[in-house]
């Protein structure tokens, strides 16, 4: 094997070789598995203004759903926007015939949020930055 180069990849060409990464990954998955479709899930809260307020993203692959991210604006934090986020998003994916749902979350953010939407903790990392921050694993079975 010749010697090989590894190289930190610009911000500029970052998107399209982690779309290259994940492409020729899907493929060696799809070779091993027969399980070929991963589909992107994306739902938004606005409000009256049409503003964004929230939302949350996830991948879909397997029966499983890897939540991302969930964002809800501070403006509107606490009167359960987060909690339809998650409810819809569980529905939706629930009709594409996902079992489990996945996410994670550090210990400043909300790990208290997911457990009252029946998500059970898995672990925690300890430690980020050399600091008490955790970042703390949850699932949940979809029924």
């Amino acid at each position: 094997m010749s010697p090989l180069q590894i190289t930190t990849i610009s911000p500029e060409n970052r998107s399209q070789v982690i779309e290259a990464i994940r492409t020729n990954l899907s493929s060696f998955n799809r070779s091993k598995t027969d399980i070929a479709s991963r589909e992107e899930i994306v739902l938004t809260a606005t409000n009256e203004k049409k503003e964004l307020v929230g939302g949350v993203y996830g991948e879909l692959w397997g029966g499983c759903l890897e939540v991302k991210l969930l964002w809800v604006s501070e403006q509107v934090r606490d009167q359960g926007v987060g909690s339809e986020l998650m409810t819809s998003l569980e529905e939706v994916v629930r009709q594409k015939g996902c079992v489990k749902i996945l996410t994670d979350t550090f210990s400043f953010q909300a790990p208290e949020f997911y457990p009252k939407l029946g998500f059970v903790e898995c672990f925690r990392v300890q430690g980020y930055s050399n600091t008490e921050i955790s970042r703390v694993f949850f699932t949940k079975d979809v029924e």
